[in-house]
């Protein structure tokens, strides 16, 4: 992957009482977390703040995923719910983005500074079975997960759940289309499901080998 397209990513999660940023980078193989911040104090100290920040990393080439209950914040970046579900697979976003997350660990490609090695998601600690159809599927309940585990689910789905969005990732993919960039109003890359329209389905195959190896290797250690 050339430099210029690597995976910059800025991930908020404001759904829970404590709100989170992170920040990573994908190379193509490794996550690699620089850092997960607690977002602190009221919304009116931080809001304005925020959305500045956000401006100003979609124009340094950063993909940015914010989860957010309205669209205070979220309108300035691209929206992303965990409850959704893939139009593809059936399954919420929540299995996809755990998918990925224990993907990475497991490969050792999840890569986590040592002040935030607290946040790791436990497998241990999630009870991961298999539905009907023989994928992996996880009894847990969804609202214990911190806001800086959420945010660090977000960065995942931005690393693999999707195709790369940034501005700067646009401009050269449309740039070699006749015509060139379309305008912002009839971009269809704004919202999150079309963004994840052309999903690679080669690394979906790969993927789900992964699942099931996962839940095989569970079943060993039990």
């Amino acid at each position: 992957m050339t430099p210029e397209l690597m995976k910059k990513i800025f991930a908020i999660s404001l759904t829970q009482k404590k709100k989170f940023k992170a920040y990573a980078v994908y190379n193509g193989e490794q996550l690699v977390f620089q850092i997960i911040q607690q977002i602190k104090g009221l919304f009116s100290d931080w809001k304005d703040a925020l959305k500045e920040e956000i401006e100003t990393r979609k124009k340094r080439g950063f993909i940015v995923l914010v989860e957010e209950r309205t669209e205070h914040i979220s309108q300035h970046g691209t929206q992303f719910s965990f409850e959704d579900v893939d139009t593809e697979t059936g399954r919420v976003n929540y299995y996809e983005a755990l998918d990925w997350y224990f993907a990475l660990e497991n490969m050792g490609n999840l890569i986590l500074p040592a002040e935030s090695q607290h946040y790791a998601i436990r497998a241990n600690r999630i009870d991961i079975q298999q539905d009907e159809k023989g994928r992996v599927k996880y009894n847990i309940n969804w609202d214990s997960f911190t806001g800086a585990q959420r945010a660090m689910l977000l960065c995942c789905m931005a690393a693999l759940g999707a195709n790369p969005v940034s501005s700067v990732y646009l401009d050269q993919y449309f740039g070699g289309l006749d015509g060139g960039k379309p305008e912002e109003e009839a971009n269809p890359y704004k919202s999150f499901r079309a963004i994840t329209h052309g999903f690679d389905r080669k690394r979906g195959l790969e993927l789900d080998e992964i699942r099931k190896q996962a839940f095989i290797n569970k079943g060993k250690q039990q």
